[in-house]
């Protein structure tokens, strides 16, 4: 059976970490906690407001990370390799991975247990709908939006999320984006989450 949640801002979590500040949009489980690194995925999106900073280690995880705003590089500090991140260009990499970022943006991230594969991309302004059989699915608002899934008529806010749990009966997901003006050239932030066959 399909499951919905709309979250709003109100239910995400703030916290800081070194070079900026963080906004938890959801954790799973819910009883667990970041900082004890008990979590199946996490997604959030944050700040980065030093011109130079370091990631926080995350052994034992994947991340994928995007800008919303900003160019940013990210230097792999065991290898000196330098990756240059545009604005929603998606950029996986092992959460073990020591990291100096340079460059102030708000970025987007994925935090997931290798357990999971996951996914992210950034949905244009023009794209009228989205199809996916991942299982769990998010989707965070840049701007306000009407959509209609699995027969419904929604409004979403700006910073808003849409969390859908497909559940094992149903192969796939179909998302219509009611097209509506922006200023944007995206209006969200998709994620997708798949259980690994080990």
């Amino acid at each position: 059976m399909l499951k919905m949640r709309h979250l709003s801002p109100k239910d995400y979590q703030e916290s800081s970490w070194s070079g900026g500040k963080t906004r938890q949009v959801y954790l799973f489980p819910q009883t667990s906690h970041y900082g004890d690194r008990d979590f199946d995925y996490r997604i959030s999106t944050a700040t980065v407001e030093l011109e130079r900073s370091n990631f926080t280690p995350l052994e034992n995880y994947e991340r994928i990370l995007m800008t919303l705003d900003g160019n940013i590089d990210l230097i792999h500090s065991d290898s000196q390799e330098v990756i240059s991140l545009t604005p929603y260009t998606p950029y996986a990499f092992s959460g073990a991975s020591p990291i100096e970022s340079r460059g102030t943006c708000t970025d987007f991230n994925l935090i997931h247990s290798p357990r999971y594969e996951g996914h992210m991309q950034a949905i244009s302004s023009e794209q009228a709908s989205l199809t996916s059989s991942c299982s769990v699915q998010l989707l965070y608002f840049l701007v306000d939006c009407r959509l209609e899934l699995d027969g419904q008529i929604l409004e979403i806010k700006k910073e808003e999320s849409l969390l859908v749990d497909i559940g094992a009966q149903q192969s796939e997901l179909v998302i219509h984006f009611i097209q509506t003006k922006s200023p944007s050239a995206f209006k969200a932030i998709w994620i997708g989450l798949d259980k690994r066959n080990c």
